[in-house]
């Protein structure tokens, strides 16, 4: 055994003397050290990049949320409204030219406005005259009755039902007045349903005076609530507007004594056109 030992010896000597040297691991060390400051001072860099980003954001928020809202712009100013005259009594009373609000009554059935221009005139408070012949002439009314011949004034009105169709069934079906067909139209924003009436040719109005033994006419309604009515002049074209708005039933009714005159027309759609109805 120590012979094979000592055999062994000067071959293990040589061996250890051959073999590779360990490698040496401080660079390998030192470059990782290094790697790991640099990932971590970009790390912080980072982060340092993140805060201020955020920051800078916070203070935006901050600067917009405290920041005084903007002055609103002003808005359209509120429209004024002339003070119609009352209108009472059989004398008519010049209307100053503009827009005028007119409240519902026994006259109407809703709030609306309406513009005139010069010479028109008010009488009763609702009738509207355009001066000097008062050739034309505009209202509005709440139809509840009709005559049950336009030709007698004194005759037993008739109720009128509170829809739209039935005053224009009604009215096609009174005697006395020659009654175009219903024309669809608007008026004041709404659909609207318009019944042209005329004194027929050849009628002897002498036996057709109406209440009134002066008026030489058609008697065609006679509107309980406001104790008004409507007659039909000879020679003149009466338009008779009805509409609903809501529930209730409006009605308009001009009346051109100058039907073949493209200005009286003109001016008569004018004012018709102003009509808006308030809700």
């Amino acid at each position: 055994m120590a012979d094979l030992d000592r055999l062994l010896k000067a071959d293990i000597s040589h061996a250890a003397a051959q073999a590779v040297k360990p490698p040496d691991f401080a660079p390998i060390e030192h470059r990782a050290a290094k790697r790991r400051r640099t990932h971590t001072m970009m790390m912080a860099a980072a982060a340092a990049v993140v805060i201020a980003l955020v920051a800078a954001g916070s203070s935006l928020v901050i600067g917009r949320e405290s920041a005084s809202p903007p002055p609103a712009s002003p808005g359209p100013p509120s429209p004024t409204f002339g003070s119609m005259p009352s209108g009472d009594g059989a004398k008519d009373q010049a209307i100053e030219p503009g827009t005028y609000r007119i409240p519902s009554s026994t006259w109407s059935a809703v709030d609306f406005t309406i513009a005139f221009p010069e010479d028109w005139t008010v009488q009763y408070g609702n009738i509207y005259h355009h001066e000097p012949h008062q050739d034309l002439t505009l209202e509005a009314a709440v139809v509840d009755e009709i005559f049950t011949d336009a030709c007698r004034g004194d005759g037993v009105p008739k109720a009128v039902g509170p829809r739209v169709q039935d005053l224009i069934t009604a009215l096609r079906r009174q005697p006395g007045p020659a009654t175009g067909r219903p024309v669809k139209t608007t008026l004041g924003g709404y659909p609207a349903t318009r019944v042209d009436l005329r004194v027929p040719k050849g009628l002897d109005l002498e036996d057709c005076r109406g209440a009134d033994d002066d008026v030489l006419g058609l008697q065609i309604w006679h509107s309980a609530p406001a104790d008004n009515y409507f007659v039909l002049f000879p020679g003149a074209v009466a338009s008779v507007y009805t509409f609903e708005v809501g529930n209730q039933r409006q009605v308009f009714v001009t009346q051109n004594r100058s039907p073949h005159s493209p200005e009286a027309r003109a001016k008569l759609q004018a004012v018709l056109d102003s009509i808006r109805i308030d809700r």
